[in-house]
């Protein structure tokens, strides 16, 4: 059994966050397993109720001691009071401050400054918004104590950018080699003005070090690789295939609608629910005898722009919320859709090469999906690609769209009992699965503790014909 190391910001349990990152470092660990690879986890200790405890570096040698071949390791480090960490903390006060002002120059004004002593705290510190700094030296530490105690092969660090920095640190003062994996284009949440000074930062300074690079989506994989001018491999965030096939769906007694995940009300970018309660809405006027039986169902956060949409909308009494839950608890419900939806603003250029965390897990339902989405004329998205090409459902553009969609899989419903996607993709699913992407993951991993640097292997560099992104080469 080889041990990996993973750098994350942060990670299910310890932190309850349920995004990208949280999960992706709780699930992949548990099936590299498979893959001859144990992973020790070192995280950022939140002190959230429920979650594993804190662990100092004394504390490491008894947390490792006796572990098995089949048990996942997670080291939760606290932050320390530094000098980063005190910037940060300075640049978020702004932040908010400008957030809370009402005269647009003052807004700008404290942002310009926030932002300013931001990337004061990263060139001189290394800290970063994403832990609020004073993260990356005791993990580097935690890291190297755990080098000390059990032979490490190969460390593993997600985005963002703190994990990366340990593991460039580690990497450094150990000479064990490091793998970076995106995780998100983090370029895109940068203003547009910042982001040539970030890259040169990151790319120049952090990357070069890293023995491989690992993207999350084909499209952001193809453009890293123009930028870095190096391979990148595509691992996507799967759905786990043998859990999907063993757990039973949910009973509903109507048509229900389920969406899961977080909402908000934005003009760029949002994940925002309106077209759907306009479309329910208009269905109702004009098809009542379809209508009569059907509800959503909204599990996350942000319930009150769900409610907010569906008030505007007239259809309050169609919506039932749930609030967050586990992500084994979110699966029955995704089983027992009739339908699933999925929001994403897609003329937004950061939302060209995504795939929503959400979508993966979709798709291992067997549950028709619906893609709510802008988009403009002549531009088509991995993802809008994604659910067209591999037969998972529909993309509606419009009120008419929403309407139709909807119309079909209720006359299909009332007619059968059940609804079902259109099918006939291009592109095999089970591919998508987080064994499958794991096992790629594992092979990236072998191949870095062989002493290799950018592998690629054949299974690695295949095409997904889905992604809309130019395959210019490098």
């Amino acid at each position: 059994m080889n041990n990996v190391i993973l750098f994350t910001n942060r990670c299910y349990p310890v932190s309850k966050d349920l995004f990208t990152t949280g999960l992706w470092a709780y699930l992949f660990p548990r099936h590299l397993l498979r893959s001859g690879w144990r992973v020790i986890v070192i995280t950022q200790w939140t002190g959230e109720e429920g979650s594993p405890q804190l662990c100092t570096i004394n504390e490491i040698h008894d947390r490792l001691r006796g572990i098995s071949n089949d048990e996942v390791i997670v080291l939760p480090i606290q932050a320390e009071d530094s000098k980063g960490r005190k910037l940060i903390n300075f640049a978020l006060r702004a932040h908010q401050n400008a957030d809370l002002s009402k005269l647009r120059m003052v807004r700008v004004a404290l942002h310009a400054i926030g932002s300013f002593i931001s990337a004061i705290a990263l060139f001189t510190t290394g800290s970063t918004h994403t832990t609020g700094g004073g993260w990356t030296d005791p993990a580097t530490r935690a890291a190297i104590r755990v080098s000390q105690l059990m032979k490490i092969k190969v460390a593993l660090a997600t985005s963002g950018w703190d994990s990366s920095i340990a593991a460039r640190q580690f990497h450094k003062q150990t000479s064990i080699p490091w793998v970076h994996f995106y995780q998100d284009a983090w370029q895109m949440f940068l203003p547009r003005i910042a982001r040539p000074f970030y890259g040169v930062f990151y790319d120049s300074w952090v990357l070069p070090s890293a023995a491989a690079i690992c993207h999350c989506t084909p499209g952001w994989t193809r453009e890293t690789m123009l930028e870095l001018r190096r391979p990148v491999a595509c691992v996507i965030g799967g759905y786990d295939a043998e859990y999907m096939a063993n757990v039973e769906g949910s009973q509903f007694a109507r048509f229900t609608i389920v969406f899961a995940g977080s909402a908000e009300i934005r003009l760029h970018g949002g994940r925002d629910p309106k077209l759907l309660f306009d479309g329910l809405s208009r269905l109702i006027c004009e098809n009542p005898e379809l209508a009569g039986d059907l509800e959503i169902l909204y599990i996350g956060w942000n319930q009150d722009v769900f409610k907010k949409r569906a008030t505007e909308a007239g259809v309050s009494e169609r919506l039932r919320c749930l609030g967050t839950l586990k992500p084994e608890e979110v699966i029955p419900y995704l089983k027992g859709a009739q339908l699933l939806v999925l929001m994403l603003d897609q003329t937004v250029d950061y939302n060209i090469g995504r795939l929503t965390c959400k979508v993966s897990e979709y798709i291992g339902t067997d549950r028709p999906v619906l893609l709510l989405s802008q988009s403009d004329q002549g531009r088509e998205t991995d993802l809008i690609r994604l659910i067209r090409d591999c037969g998972l459902g529909s993309v509606a553009q419009n009120l008419d769209d929403v309407v139709i969609t909807l119309k079909k899989l209720l006359q299909q419903y009332n007619a059968f009992g059940y609804t079902s996607r259109p099918g006939n993709g291009i592109y095999p699913l089970v591919d998508l699965s987080w064994q499958y992407q794991t096992q790629k993951l594992g092979l990236i991993l072998d191949s870095v503790a062989r002493g290799e640097r950018d592998p690629i292997v054949e299974d690695l560099a295949a095409e997904y014909p889905w992604s809309g992104i130019s395959n210019t080469k490098i």
